[in-house]
């Protein structure tokens, strides 16, 4: 499963073989799929309940805000003792630094450390929940945000729900390199505009936002600009400058790579689709091997089960898979066989 999941070429996922293996590690893992669904929902909910909870008078903040804390600190810790089961199973596959050189799992550490310092800070400085600090606002909202964009990564093992966000996940990865290169666009000309003396080098920020909303959005209204410019033709020509390149040249390149990108990766939806679901069962498979590896240790006679259970449905998968007809085509009429007589022909 390591193996189909980690594939450079997907052109594998066409075959009825690397299906069955994908059915069958998905058929035993998709109960575990859809309790981390619910855990990621249920975390995204308790979260949104908080950012509610935060009031600027103590006497509006509900008595059951602890009770809240209590949830989100189990769901959390569920999720921290699955990475380390993660881990675990890792290193008796002998695939630990592979997981380790592997930057998606770091996001998850961050995104269970940021949850563990919210809650502990609502719950041992009271403060935070009339008069919020700027840094503690900061981390509350980078944690809404990763806890509301993990919720679409649990559902991308349904069908209903991956063949539609790969496809856009994808899209977006292939025009990583134009969104840096419009980056540095928008970093040029707002050094353009500093430089003309449009506005001050501590407003830094204030500039990129002037650039970003004519570039980017091509927002051309008199508010855009700052009260303290006074060089209103530099400021008209750099407009018209940024407006040609960024807007009109640029942006409709973007959008036009992003559309081809679109069309390729909705066109091969069903192999990312069939390698996601391989990732999904790949990784339910590794936190089973731990959790079975500390049964082992603790019952002898778990340890004699797991040794003679084997994998006896692998080859009842693959043929059921080669027993279903395919759609759009018909059955092979068995061939006729010559019989030769022994006389001559007479013509």
């Amino acid at each position: 499963m390591y193996a189909i999941a980690h594939s450079s070429n997907e052109d594998i996922f066409n075959f009825e073989g690397c299906q069955a293996i994908i059915s069958l590690g998905w058929n035993q893992a998709w109960r575990g799929a859809l309790l981390d669904s619910f855990i990621s929902v249920s975390l995204a909910v308790l979260f949104a309940v908080i950012t509610l909870f935060l009031q600027d008078t103590p006497e509006k903040i509900p008595s059951n805000r602890y009770i809240v804390l209590a949830a989100s600190a189990v769901l959390v810790s569920l999720n921290f003792l699955k990475e380390l089961f993660s881990l675990q199973g890792m290193f008796l596959l002998g695939k630990l630094r592979q997981h380790l050189t592997t930057a998606a799992n770091y996001l998850v550490w961050v995104r269970i450390g940021l949850c563990y310092v919210v809650i502990s800070d609502l719950a041992y400085e009271h403060q935070q929940w009339t008069t919020p600090s700027s840094e503690f606002s900061i981390l509350l909202a980078v944690t809404v945000l990763l806890r509301w964009a993990h919720v679409l990564t649990t559902f991308r093992g349904y069908q209903w729900v991956g063949e539609k966000v790969l496809p856009i996940e994808r899209a977006l990865i292939s025009s990583r390199m134009f969104a840096a290169i419009l980056l540095v666009a928008g970093c040029a000309f707002t050094n353009a505009y500093i430089a003309l003396g449009l506005t001050g080098a501590e407003r830094v920020f204030d500039s990129f936002y002037v650039i970003y909303r004519l570039g980017f959005l091509s927002d051309l209204e008199n508010p855009v600009w700052n009260t303290q410019d006074t060089k209103k033709d530099l400021a008209a020509v750099l407009s018209m400058i940024s407006g040609l390149l960024m807007t009109v040249v640029m942006m409709n390149i973007f959008i036009g790579i992003l559309s081809e990108s679109y069309a390729q990766a909705y066109h091969n939806r069903y192999r990312s689709f069939q390698r996601e679901r391989a990732r999904i069962a790949f990784a339910h498979s590794v936190r089973r091997r731990a959790a079975e590896a500390w049964l082992a240790a603790i019952c002898c006679c778990r340890k004699r089960q797991i040794v003679v259970a084997k994998s006896k449905y692998l080859w009842y998968s693959v043929k059921q898979m080669q027993a279903v007809p395919q759609m759009g085509t018909k059955p092979l009429r068995p061939e006729k066989k010559r019989t030769h007589s022994g006389g001559r022909r007479h013509r």
